[in-house]
């Protein structure tokens, strides 16, 4: 186990100096470890996957407050039934092709409808987009599928053999989403809260819950992964959670870069039916899945890059496929090979996640979308403003501008927003915002001002390299960022100062005499 510790912490670090995925590194390091013929037990190596496991299905449950979600859990229901049902085509094509048994073909689909939640949530927050639009529907729908897979579980136990009484199974389910409610609703709060506790007492109780309900699943038959999950989603709601995240971060660090350690340990030389598997379920998840979940995130009013984001950050499957499978070996349903299989398909489907989730694969992605009208501006605009950029803020700024009687011209890639900004009275073109050409195209060298909304920094970078004589404004999210757009000679405009602006106007009004009440 002393090695398996050094390999994560090794890979850890790595991760923290080169920025590439925590998670990449791990599963590279246990494989490692088996290339290297080291003395690890494999039956200790499966324990620790379970036992990580566990922990990181209580930290899923605990890791965000779910009632913010509550208006994307319609959409996120869609996507996660379509996505189970894509993996199911995969399982019956494996079943009528490789003639496989029934178990082994469902624990297949179970594993791997589900995306990682951890990894989701870690490159939202990494790109700032937790708490957009697109960073509440994934979440949601992230969430929809582990409790999907947790509910799966829960059926797998009751059918399995070596359980007595299925009915003792299904009222352990029952219990533990009672006792969620009643510890969320009063128990939590008391403790968490009320009672004056110093951060080593609060850390045990936030442990105790997570034992107990592993204590009551377990004693009922059930899986150890149900009753933590069930321990996540008693301690997650606000404020109890925030304070519990932070009590847990440290914990999940580890157990998180551990469980992918022993991933890679588990990956084994696949025989070719597990070939043909592992083939057949890659490409249903990084092909199959964007491709058709693509129209119903449009449906919920994305744009088409945000859309394009959003199902590209599910096609991957995660941390909850490889606990199924070591379930499914303790039930008795399926053997080691499928656990090695399904091993296989998440280290692939995770370390290719990132880049296909990238925000340059989804710009290149963007321009192939299928776009049929023809935009160009009808004449060669002067002393105008050239909005790069008509998303959420491009779109305020847009009528601010018209209101003044400005002349406009919107420049945007996302045939979404130039659909929606086009009209008889406004100018819009399509083409890349930071593209010289494009730019010639929209007049830029007879601009009044130019105003980019655009989200990446090399964007804005290439922008300014380009544009000559206009004043150049740019939205910017940090001080580093601001600090680079000056050394570049435009104007950085932070975001946080506008919204501080927009604050102390309103309080103004209400504090003047016409504005109290």
């Amino acid at each position: 186990m002393g090695l398996i510790v050094f390999a994560a912490a090794l890979a850890l670090g790595l991760a923290l100096r080169t920025r590439l995925p925590p998670s990449a590194l791990a599963i590279l390091a246990g494989v490692l470890l088996q290339v290297l013929a080291l003395p690890v037990d494999g039956e200790l190596v499966r324990d620790g996957l379970l036992m990580a496991g566990t922990f990181l299905v209580f930290s899923v449950g605990a890791e965000i407050e779910r009632r913010p979600l509550l208006p994307y859990y319609k959409t996120a229901i869609a996507l996660a039934t379509m996505m189970t049902l894509l993996t199911a085509l995969g399982g019956v094509l494996l079943w009528a092709v490789l003639g496989i048994d029934t178990w082994t073909a469902a624990y297949w689909v179970v594993a791997l409808s589900a995306s990682s939640t951890l990894l989701v949530f870690e490159m939202l927050r990494r790109r700032q987009q937790f708490f957009e639009p697109i960073g509440r529907l994934v979440s949601a729908t992230a969430l929809i599928q582990d409790f999907m897979v947790i509910v799966a579980l829960s059926v797998f136990a009751m059918l399995s053999p070596a359980v007595s009484s299925p009915a003792l199974v299904l009222g352990g389910v029952v219990a533990l989403g009672a006792m969620a409610w009643i510890v969320a609703r009063w128990v939590a709060p008391f403790f968490m809260q009320r009672l004056q506790l110093d951060d080593e007492e609060r850390l045990l109780f936030v442990l105790l819950i997570l034992f107990s309900f592993a204590a009551v699943a377990r004693s009922t038959g059930g899986v150890l992964v149900t009753g933590a999950y069930f321990a996540g989603l008693a301690i997650s709601k606000f404020p109890v959670g925030d304070l519990s995240r932070g009590y847990l971060k440290s914990f999940s660090d580890f157990f998180t870069t551990t469980f992918y350690v022993m991933v890679g340990m588990l990956i084994t030389f696949p025989s070719l039916r597990d070939v043909v598997a592992e083939v057949i379920f890659v490409t249903a998840i990084l092909l199959l899945r964007p491709v058709v979940l693509l129209p119903l995130v449009r449906k919920t009013g994305l744009t088409v890059r945000s859309s394009i984001e959003a199902v590209t950050l599910l096609a991957q499957a995660g941390e909850l496929a490889v606990i199924v499978a070591i379930v499914g070996i303790e039930l008795g349903h399926i053997g080691e090979n499928t656990l090695g299989a399904v091993v296989a398909v998440v280290a692939v489907t995770m370390a290719l996640s990132p880049w296909i989730s990238s925000e340059r694969v989804g710009f290149r992605l963007t321009h192939w979308y299928p776009f049929h009208s023809k935009v160009s501006l009808p004449g060669r605009p002067s002393g105008h403003v050239i909005l790069l950029g008509c998303g959420e803020t491009g779109r305020v700024l847009l009528a601010e501008l018209s209101k003044r009687g400005l002349e406009v011209v919107v420049v945007d890639d996302d045939p979404a927003v130039v659909e929606s900004a086009g009209s008889p009275d406004m100018a819009v073109l399509r083409g890349d915002a930071a593209d010289p050409k494009t730019l010639r195209e929209a007049g830029v060298d007879r601009a009044r001002a130019i105003v980019s909304t655009m989200r990446r920094p090399e964007d804005n970078e290439r922008l300014l390299a380009g544009a000559q004589g206009a004043p150049v404004l740019v939205r910017v999210f940090s001080e580093a960022e601001a600090e680079t757009i000056r050394k570049l000679g435009g104007y950085p405009v932070a975001e946080a100062e506008l919204a501080a602006e927009a604050i102390c106007s309103w309080y103004d009004g209400i504090s003047s005499p016409s504005g109290s009440r």
